[in-house]
């Protein structure tokens, strides 16, 4: 009877062996990326409020503007009155379309996200705390 010698593949042929630390390395980047996640929506949502009130609360009371979209936002305000909630939303909308096709779709979603919260923030501000006004006197 003849035996038969099992052969082995070359070494970079075979599969990887799963270690301990292979599983811990997985756990720990599904927490840096939750935590990234969490850090992400936090700052957007802070970001986004800090804007809102210092549109509302700071520079529209005191006559000033703004570049961008909120400073147009702000003149369309003073001029005819129509909520900065809703010019903000419809002057950014035809840009985020827009930016969905020409630039990297991660910037663009994190884009409309904090637009989205924007325009969310000045809604409340405008509807429960509109009277929340910071006017400076000019008095030194």
């Amino acid at each position: 009877m003849e035996e038969t010698q099992h052969q082995q593949p070359p070494k970079d042929q075979l599969p990887k062996k799963i270690t301990k630390a292979d599983f811990e390395q997985a756990k720990a980047t599904k927490t840096s990326k939750y935590k990234y996640y969490v850090k992400t929506a936090l700052m957007l949502t802070i970001s986004a409020l800090l804007v809102a009130f210092a549109s509302h609360s700071l520079i529209s009371p005191n006559r000033f503007t703004i570049g961008g979209v909120a400073g147009i936002a702000i003149l369309l305000n003073y001029a005819f009155g129509i909520p900065q909630s809703l010019l903000v939303f419809a002057l950014n909308l035809p840009l985020v379309i827009w930016s969905f096709f020409y630039v990297k779709r991660k910037f663009a979603i994190l884009s409309a996200a904090n637009i989205g919260l924007q325009t969310f923030w000045l809604f409340i501000i405008e509807t429960f705390f509109n009277d929340f006004k910071i006017e400076f006197t000019g008095n030194g």
